[in-house]
């Protein structure tokens, strides 16, 4: 999963997140998460083209002051 991680950070663009549908779907009920199906992407080493969703929202937690 490693490789796969970075063929997405790879193809991502400038201050953009990618996540595999395991990640997405891992994380999917997170509260103040969210993330959008982009086209499938062509990734070396994969035989399949493979779904990615990019994050569009999340909460950070403050920092304590």
């Amino acid at each position: 999963h490693v490789n796969q991680a970075a063929r997405l950070c790879a193809q991502a663009g400038p201050g953009q997140i990618l996540l595999t549908e395991t990640v997405w779907l891992a994380v999917a009920d997170v509260p103040d998460f969210a993330a959008q199906a982009l086209a499938p992407i062509i990734v070396k080493g994969k035989s399949e083209p493979v779904t990615v969703y990019e994050v569009r929202a999340t909460t950070r937690p403050r920092a304590a002051a």
